[in-house]
């Protein structure tokens, strides 16, 4: 699965609100280069936010996708 490959995330951070020292940036990072989230609005990603069951249904598909193709 993603999560579990070594990989580097870009430096330049692509969510204002994600740092590049914040130990779930590489992550963050991953899964919007992925196209598996595009944050919560047009530069953020509200890492404090909640996530729904739905929401988490939606990032492992986008998961899967990633991995293995449609």
């Amino acid at each position: 699965l993603v999560s579990a490959r070594a990989f580097r995330a870009g430096g330049t951070p692509l969510f204002s609100d994600v740092p590049a020292f914040d130990p779930w940036f590489p992550f963050i990072q991953r899964f919007r280069e992925l196209g598996m989230t595009s944050g919560c609005g047009a530069t953020a990603f509200c890492p404090n936010g909640t996530v729904t069951r739905a929401d988490t249904a939606v990032f492992l598909g986008r998961a899967f996708i990633a991995e293995y193709g449609r």
